[in-house]
């Protein structure tokens, strides 16, 4: 994959700008534009991810207000012993 955006604005951009999204969508170039002070809508998640990924950009899920998964502590391996439990 190629970059990652951080913002509702480079990915709106990347994707060649309000009136390219609101296109995509079927939605009006002002909703688009109030998308950059809101975040993207939730059920625009999987148009937007994949248009995205069209042009080799990414985005994190929080641009559309949903929590991203908590990276797990792994544990330490402990050594075995060789024998089977």
């Amino acid at each position: 994959m190629g970059r990652t955006v951080i913002s509702v604005t480079e990915a709106i951009t990347a994707l060649g700008g309000t009136k390219a999204v609101a296109n995509l969508l079927g939605s009006k170039q002002q909703a688009v534009s109030n998308w950059r002070r809101t975040g993207f809508p939730a059920n625009t998640y999987v148009a937007l991810s994949e248009a995205l990924r069209h042009v080799g950009v990414e985005a994190p899920p929080s641009l559309w207000g949903m929590a991203e998964p908590r990276q797990a502590e792994t544990p330490p391996l402990r050594p075995t012993s060789g024998k089977a439990a």
